[in-house]
């Protein structure tokens, strides 16, 4: 198969099949779940544009940021919007703090983390605090959907409004503190 080519695969990162496939816009990966599908354009500088298909979000925005995180750790933007993002975590085994399924917090805050990072969608955006109340247990193969919305904007200071929910229980609310950086943090250093 010609390097250009490629070949879809199965992925447990993704909890759904993946793909790529070539396109005349471009090479797209494609990622199926139980309930829809996921379309992501690679697009110059490695960015990926982000469709929720099964959402009926018809707008397209690209991801800017946080693009090489492990989906299986933290979730996977499911839609992206002005100031506003939705990340899904489909938990697992190895995510339990004990014999009885609970899911470690980290987890949860990590999914909460990603979307209020692609709400602000910035490829220097980092995280400068966090007030967050976690108010309900998840539990092992628990699917948390967590929703980001930009507040408030200052100079480079942004304020982030999230909560995460498992069906339509709430078991994160709170607010994010994230700065948008001239260059990468780790830049220089």
């Amino acid at each position: 198969m010609p390097p250009s080519a490629s070949r879809p695969r199965s992925s447990k990162r993704s909890g759904g099949t993946v793909g790529t496939e070539p396109a005349a816009s471009g090479p797209r990966k494609t990622v199926e779940t139980a309930e829809g599908r996921i379309s992501l354009s690679i697009a110059g500088r490695g960015a990926a544009a982000v469709e929720g298909a099964r959402t009926g979000y018809s707008g397209r925005m690209e991801l800017r940021t946080h693009l090489g995180i492990d989906a299986s750790l933290v979730g996977t933007p499911e839609i992206l919007g002005e100031g506003r993002a939705r990340a899904v975590l489909r938990t697992a085994a190895a995510m339990a703090a004990d014999d009885r399924g609970l899911v470690h917090g980290g987890f949860v805050f990590g999914l909460v983390d990603l979307a209020a990072m692609a709400a602000v969608n910035d490829p220097n955006v980092v995280l400068g605090a966090a007030d967050v109340q976690f108010v309900a247990p998840v539990r092992v193969g628990d699917e948390v959907v967590a929703e980001a919305t930009v507040r408030e904007a200052q100079g480079r200071k942004r304020q982030v409004a999230v909560t995460a929910r498992v069906g339509e229980t709430t078991v994160v609310t709170g607010t994010l503190l994230a700065f948008v950086l001239d260059r990468h943090v780790l830049d220089g250093r």
